[in-house]
């Protein structure tokens, strides 16, 4: 198979379950990508509904630019024990096979299927170097964790990424780490998190950190970086160039914010947004249930988010968080 030098790839790793949410993500990068590169969407996936791929296409129809590839990766989880046995989410292995899998490809793109890109793609591609293993963002979450990074062998823990975007130089990467190698660190104990840690392992003094501003995950309350990453943290959330729901997933939540507000633009362009809606509604609040469509309908319908609405959202979220037994019931007997 040739590649043109023009194709950028990017991988998604996914399931029906997280389809729609990954269609956002896709939607995110169509939307802020240069009309003038040519990209491939390659999606890693054991089996997804005819009626899924049926509606991304639709999806991208109008984008000729781009193009999806669906790719089956049965046969990798038949010969890694791991991947069979991991509680959490088999997709979340398929990240490691990306080197084995594109050898056709010098450089791929991976991102987490809650991820929105808001610059252009090609931008990250470019940028990257490609005499490093892969290239990430450090995690401010994990890298003071000291004593967990001392534990699993790692040399810095300052350096520790996290693995919801990254760009594989392939060639680098199986050269200096054979499949059966990775899966012989996955298997390592004490791995809190099996797939991103054996990354960390494997590319040890191999990678090239990108700016938290193509990770932003978020506003850390605790475990925040120290001075200079610090101030590329606060930077990062000022100037995001991809936003990662890592802990606050829009559709998991009730009140428009900063952050899950450009995830809603995008999720309103796809063909999947109708049932991205529909989870928010089948949510279980309990009695609070007229509140949650009322939050809903105002998003569904495109509506301004003015005062009214979002005094709605703040009661909603208070009594998700905080209320419980006689105070809910009060909240109730006041409406």
């Amino acid at each position: 198979m040739n590649i043109s030098k023009e194709v950028i790839p990017i991988c998604f790793a996914t399931n029906d379950g997280y389809f729609p949410f990954m269609s956002v993500a896709i939607q995110s990068v169509i939307a802020n990508a240069s009309k003038e590169r040519t990209f491939i969407i390659y999606i890693l996936c054991k089996n997804v509904s005819e009626d899924n791929q049926q509606l991304l296409s639709q999806q991208l129809d109008e984008h000729k630019n781009f193009s999806v590839v669906y790719v089956n990766v049965e046969n990798f989880i038949l010969r890694h024990q791991q991947m069979r046995d991991y509680c959490l989410g088999i997709e979340t292995y398929y990240r490691l096979l990306i080197p084995y899998i594109f050898t056709d490809h010098k450089k791929v793109i991976y991102l987490d299927c809650d991820t929105i890109c808001l610059s252009d793609i090609v931008e990250l591609y470019e940028m990257v170097p490609t005499n490093f293993m892969i290239a990430a963002s450090r995690d401010f979450a994990m890298m003071n964790w000291k004593e967990y990074c001392k534990k699993i062998d790692l040399k810095n823990h300052i350096n520790y990424f996290n693995a919801g975007v990254l760009v594989f130089n392939t060639e680098v990467f199986r050269s200096k780490v054979s499949e059966d190698e990775l899966f012989e660190i996955v298997s390592m104990p004490d791995l809190f998190l099996p797939d991103q840690c054996s990354l960390n392992k494997a590319c040890e003094g191999n990678t090239f950190f990108l700016n938290m501003s193509w990770n932003v995950m978020g506003t850390p309350h605790k475990n925040k970086p120290k001075g200079r990453y610090l101030k590329e943290l606060m930077n990062a959330q000022k100037h995001q160039n991809i936003i990662h729901y890592v802990w606050d997933k829009p559709w998991r939540n009730f009140t428009l914010t900063d952050r899950s507000r450009p995830f809603w633009k995008y999720a309103r362009s796809t063909k999947f947004v109708d049932n991205i809606y529909s989870k928010l509604k089948e949510i279980e609040l309990e009695t609070y249930y007229d509140y949650r469509l009322s939050v809903y309908n105002d998003i569904r319908c495109h509506r301004n988010y003015n005062l009214n609405f979002i005094l709605k959202s703040v009661l909603l979220f208070v009594k998700y968080n905080f209320l419980s037994g006689p105070m809910r019931f009060l909240f109730k007997s006041a409406r």
